[in-house]
């Protein structure tokens, strides 16, 4: 009787044990997933510019204020607030300056110069904004396009404006450098002369023939991008 309690008390000791073990292994295996999902989630994208000049309340990646001197990564989305203005100085020189209630998002940036090679695609959803063209609209192979909700804009070496006016159509006019490619599934124009506009109503209207622009149209939408 004596050996068979004692038979039967190692064997509880033994499950207990083994018990103690596979809680040990889960628990093990449990915190290399948690440390392998951290490690994920800390990988940063690429770093491609700073914040230059920040005007009112900005967000960046909708949880943090956008401060002077931020950095900004690829696959950021800035967005702005009412009265608000942002400018970002990239890599390669190119500022984008937003206005305020304004959406945009870091799709893709490549630049390359030893390479002669440069790419930028951004979105913006909402809002207006003027995008001065730096070194990488000047590589041999360059592909400089802004996604809106309207048309996509294909750039080269230039200043140009979009945003709407009427809070109803969009519009386009180029202020400096060489031309504007603006294409939806309408139809294309390109503005080839500084001071010219085109006018958008949704993305299955082709965008209007280019015009000069009056003086005042150009000052009002300026106005939409500058720092008080």
């Amino acid at each position: 009787m004596f050996f068979q309690k004692q038979q039967n008390s190692n064997q509880v000791a033994f499950s207990i044990i083994v018990f103690i073990g596979f809680i040990g292994i889960l628990l093990t295996t449990m915190g290399c997933a948690s440390n392998i999902k951290s490690a994920k989630k800390s990988i940063k994208q690429p770093l491609i510019g700073k914040v230059t000049k920040v005007q009112n309340s900005a967000m960046l990646n909708h949880k943090n204020n956008l401060a002077l001197n931020d950095v900004i990564a690829l696959g950021d989305f800035i967005q702005t607030s009412q009265d608000a203005r942002v400018e970002l100085l990239l890599k390669d020189g190119t500022i984008i300056t937003l206005g305020q209630n304004t959406d945009l998002l870091l799709n893709r940036y490549i630049f390359k110069p030893s390479i002669s090679k440069g790419e930028l695609f951004f979105e913006i959803k909402q809002g207006d904004f003027a995008i001065k063209t730096g070194k990488l609209s000047k590589q041999k192979k360059k592909q400089f396009s802004i996604r809106t909700t309207m048309a996509l804009i294909g750039v080269r070496g230039t200043t140009f404006w979009g945003g709407s006016l009427d809070g109803v159509t969009f519009d386009v006019a180029l202020l400096e450098g060489q031309s504007v490619l603006i294409s939806n599934q309408g139809g294309e124009v390109r503005i080839n002369d500084i001071g010219f506009g085109t006018t958008l109503k949704n993305f299955q209207t082709a965008p209007t023939k280019p015009k000069k622009w009056p003086q005042h149209k150009i000052v009002r939408a300026l106005d939409t991008v500058s720092f008080k």
